[in-house]
């Protein structure tokens, strides 16, 4: 029989886990993003993005690119936007890169 209490605790476990795991990163000097699973992005200047921690290809086109990244969506938007690389979870997106948003 479940109480009170252990809804509560079960509600809280996810943060729970989130926390522990950035307190074990920053013992062992593990950046926080790789420990809780967020995508690792680069930047070059407005030309290029590299995205390392996509779980898939959500929507692509000549204008816009939406990738599933597990807790986060990425969307990036310009023109000529042109997927180069795409290999097991880093994607590298290139083109006139005019917004990134984050959901």
């Amino acid at each position: 029989m479940k109480t009170k209490k252990d809804g509560l605790i079960s509600a809280m476990e996810p943060k729970l886990k989130t926390a522990a795991a950035a307190r074990i990163g920053m013992r062992l000097e593990i950046p926080a993003d790789v420990m809780i699973k967020l995508p690792h992005i680069e930047l070059t200047g407005n030309r290029e993005i590299l995205i390392d921690g996509v779980r898939s290809i959500s929507e692509y086109g000549d204008t816009q690119v939406l990738l599933d990244c597990g807790k986060i969506n990425v969307e990036i938007i310009g023109t000529s936007v042109c997927i180069n690389r795409y290999l097991g979870n880093e994607v590298v997106v290139s083109g006139v890169l005019t917004e990134i948003s984050f959901s």
